[in-house]
């Protein structure tokens, strides 16, 4: 018999392992039996194993894995849409800090002739004083 189970279990107080443990929850994910909880052995060590639940009928055995299978596919589009978001915004954040970027190399060039013309002129003054006294 085949069976995985979810990354989370727990201990039922009550439930014994052969081995005396308290046996683990655990829950499968085979198309058998999706969903379904059974016991194991929390040490792996007398290999017991007990389903929790009842048998599920037949018609939750066909939705079931279909179901399983459909929200995964929306988790991975959901995923993969974020992705892409993110992606497209990081490009027009870069592309208006560019702009931004721009705009301010303009206004420092402008800035920096207008320096250099404010220093000419200071100059001349200076040579201007310096002449006429």
């Amino acid at each position: 018999m085949s069976y995985s189970s979810s990354s989370s279990s727990r201990r039922v107080a009550g439930v014994f392992c052969t081995c005396g443990e308290v046996a683990r929850l655990q829950t499968s994910w085979t198309t058998n039996n999706p969903g379904r909880r059974y016991f194991d052995c929390a040490q792996n060590g007398c290999r017991f194993w007990n389903w929790f639940d009842p048998p599920m009928c037949a018609r939750s055995k066909e939705i079931i894995p279909g179901l399983l299978s459909k929200i995964n596919r929306l988790q991975a589009a959901t995923n993969r849409h974020n992705a892409e978001s993110a992606t497209e915004f990081e490009d027009k954040d870069k592309e208006m800090y560019m702009k931004k970027i721009k705009k301010l190399d303009k206004e420092i060039a402008q800035l920096k002739k207008k320096t250099k013309v404010l220093v000419l002129l200071l100059v001349i003054s200076i040579v201007w004083m310096l002449i006429t006294n």
